[in-house]
C-alpha cells in the first residue's frame, strides 16, 4: 500500500525501460514474430515492473433508521458517531453512506472500517441506541448484526463531522433535538459545566453533546433527579462507563448479567472552596476505579487537568458541588449500587 522513494524511482525506470523496449521489440517482431512471445514472458517475470493495483481491505457495517425523515437530527448524529469511530464512506453505496434512498423516508447507513474490531465497536454503538431506555432511536433503528468483508482497488475516504450539512434536502430541520434524550445538553464551555465534570471539556469540539450522569442512579432514586448536586456532566463515552445499563442485577443472576457500570466512583475528600456568581462551590475529590484495563486506557487523556493516576485502574480526580452533604450521600448510593452490580456487596438485591 505504501512505497519508499527508492521503489518509486525503481518503478519509473521500469516504465521507461518497458516503453522503449516495446518499441524495439515491435520492430524486431516484424522480422521474427516468435520474439514477441518471448518478450512478453520476460516482462512478466521482471521483479521490478509496476505492480498491479493494490487491494484495500475493509469491513462493512449497515443499518437503517425507520421513517428517519420525519424527525430532525438523526443524520447529524450518525455523522458524529461515524467520525468518532473512524468510519469510511462505503464505496458500494449509491450515495455517500448516510443517506435517504430515492422515494424512501428511511435513513440508510452503510460504512466501512479499516479494522474489524472498529467495525464491531461502531456496531455496538448503534446497538446501544436500541437497548438504552432513554434513546429516541430505540424502536426505529435496525442494525445488521454481521460485519461484511469488502475488498477494493479504490482507497476509502474517512467520514468527518463537518461533512454533515443541515441545509441538505434530506434534512427536515436544522436542529437535532429529536435524537436527544432528556439527559443530553449541548456543550457551551460555561465554567459551571466544567466545574461539574470530571473530564477536560475544552477537548470536546464545539456543538458536541454533554450527558447528565446522575450520581444516585436515576432509575431508583427519582426523588433526586432535579438536584444539580446529583449530576456529573460527561461525554458519551464517560456516560456509558458511568451508568452501564442503569439497571440492578436481579437476585440470583450471574455477575455477567447485563452491562454494569465500568468504573466505581468513591468519595475521597473535600478540597478548597470558592464563590462563583454568589454561590459557594466545594471541591469534591473522588476515586474512579475501573475493572477493565482497556477501558481505563480509553479514558486516558480525557480527565480534567490535575487528575492523578493510582496504579493502572484508578484515577483520583474532582468536581465541584454546592452542597457537600447531599453530594456525599449521592456518591455513597452510587458506590453501593455499583458494588452490588459488581458482586462486591452480596446483600439481597431489592
Amino acid at each position: 500500500m505504501y512505497s519508499t522513494p527508492f521503489s518509486f524511482i525503481n518503478n519509473c525506470l521500469a516504465v521507461i525501460f518497458i516503453i522503449y523496449s516495446n518499441r524495439f521489440v515491435s520492430f524486431v517482431c516484424k522480422l521474427d514474430p516468435s520474439i514477441g512471445n518471448l518478450w512478453s514472458w520476460i516482462v512478466s517475470w521482471l521483479p521490478w515492473t509496476v505492480p498491479a493495483n493494490s487491494k484495500f481491505n475493509y469491513y462493512g457495517v449497515s443499518a437503517k433508521i425507520i421513517n428517519g425523515k420525519s424527525h430532525s437530527g438523526y443524520r447529524k448524529r450518525m455523522y458524529e458517531d461515524a467520525s468518532t469511530y473512524g468510519a469510511l464512506y462505503d464505496i458500494r453505496a449509491p450515495q455517500p453512506s448516510i443517506y435517504y434512498p430515492t422515494g424512501s423516508d428511511d435513513l440508510h447507513i452503510s460504512l466501512m472500517f479499516e479494522r474489524k474490531q472498529d467495525a464491531h465497536k461502531y456496531m455496538n454503538c448503534l446497538l446501544e441506541y436500541k437497548i438504552s431506555p432513554m434513546s429516541m432511536l430505540k424502536e426505529k433503528l435496525e442494525v445488521e448484526k454481521n460485519v461484511v468483508a469488502i475488498s477494493s482497488a479504490q482507497e476509502g475516504v474517512f467520514v468527518h463531522r463537518d461533512d454533515y450539512h443541515a441545509e441538505d434536502s434530506d434534512s427536515p430541520s436544522n436542529t437535532w433535538d429529536d435524537v436527544k434524550s432528556p439527559t443530553e445538553i449541548p456543550i457551551t464551555y460555561d465554567p459551571l459545566q466544567q466545574m461539574r465534570s470530571l473530564e477536560n471539556l475544552s477537548l470536546m469540539p464545539p456543538g458536541d453533546t454533554l450527558y447528565k450522569c446522575y450520581i444516585a442512579p436515576q432509575a431508583y432514586y427519582e426523588e433526586y433527579i432535579k438536584d444539580k448536586d446529583n449530576i456529573i456532566l460527561g461525554s458519551h463515552l464517560f456516560h456509558k462507563y458511568f451508568d452501564g445499563d442503569g439497571k440492578r442485577r436481579p437476585a440470583g443472576s450471574s455477575l455477567d448479567w447485563g452491562t454494569p457500570p465500568r468504573f466505581k466512583i468513591q468519595f475521597h475528600e473535600i478540597g478548597n472552596s470558592f464563590l462563583y456568581q454568589g454561590t459557594r462551590y466545594y471541591q469534591v475529590f473522588v476515586k474512579c476505579e475501573f475493572q477493565d484495563p482497556s477501558m481505563a486506557r480509553a479514558m486516558e487523556g480525557r480527565w480534567r487537568e490535575e487528575t492523578r493516576t493510582i496504579g493502572d485502574l484508578t484515577f483520583l480526580t474532582f468536581f465541584y458541588t454546592s452542597n457537600i452533604e447531599n453530594c456525599k450521600k449521592y456518591l455513597e448510593l452510587k458506590q453501593r449500587e455499583t458494588e452490588i452490580r459488581w458482586g462486591d456487596d452480596e446483600e439481597i438485591i431489592r
